[in-house]
């Protein structure tokens, strides 16, 4: 482009966005964001095989039978896993780490006033031989 006295000049990016097309301007927008912004990480890690855990599985294994339309509160599963751990002079896991770890090997859980574990049936601890 000339200017009235014959000096060249570029093209601004203002006079280029206001010759451009909407669907241009749109590529562009999304060209500079893909340069501009990082690449998406999943909120979730992607589902992986159980966290190896000898003292859960050795718990269920002992202790837990699944029986389809029974339940058990989640309080009650873990204070059993407690008795379980000491009796056996080991460091149970938290609440938490210990309801995530039997949501991880296929466990349900629901929510209503309490939390409960559907599909299994808690076996009495000293008649399996735990104690």
């Amino acid at each position: 482009m000339t200017r009235r006295n014959g000096s060249r000049h570029r093209v601004t990016l203002r006079a280029a966005w206001k010759a451009a097309s909407i669907i241009e301007r749109r590529r562009f927008v999304a060209e500079l964001l893909v340069e501009l912004l990082p690449p998406e990480t999943p909120r979730r890690p992607a589902p992986s095989a159980p966290t190896a855990d000898p003292t859960v599985d050795e718990f269920l294994s002992r202790c837990v039978v699944k029986s389809p339309g029974d339940r058990v509160q989640s309080s009650a599963l873990y204070a059993s896993y407690r008795r379980l751990c000491f009796s056996l002079d080991r460091e149970p896991l938290s609440q938490k780490a210990f309801s995530t770890r039997l949501v991880e090997r296929g466990h349900v859980k629901r929510q209503s006033s309490v939390i409960w574990f559907v599909g299994i049936k808690l076996v009495d601890i000293a008649a399996a031989g735990a104690l």
